[in-house]
């Protein structure tokens, strides 16, 4: 407690102490969450990583249908949302 809240009242330190209780026990859930799903993007970070860099090589090596699947994901931005064509 800081020296501004030991001058409040006793009803309103008793307040601001219950608020930072429940800010506390409210973020427990959201972090439990994150905890949780933290390594599942990791794990799928790492495979579409390693998808792409596959498919990237099967085109270098003359692939044909990897070829399309890279012109494909180029075809993307990185939200893998399409790029929108400029009008001409």
């Amino acid at each position: 407690m800081d020296e501004r809240e030991a001058k409040l009242p006793k009803w309103a330190q008793d307040l601001i102490t219950d608020l930072r209780k429940r800010v506390e026990h409210g973020n427990e859930p959201l972090l439990k969450e994150l905890a949780q799903l933290r390594p599942k993007m990791e794990l799928i970070k790492a495979r579409n990583e390693a998808m792409t860099e596959l498919f990237e090589c099967a085109a270098k090596g003359g692939h044909a249908t990897a070829q399309e699947i890279v012109q494909i994901i180029e075809g993307y931005d990185l939200v893998l949302q399409p790029k929108k064509k400029e009008p001409t």
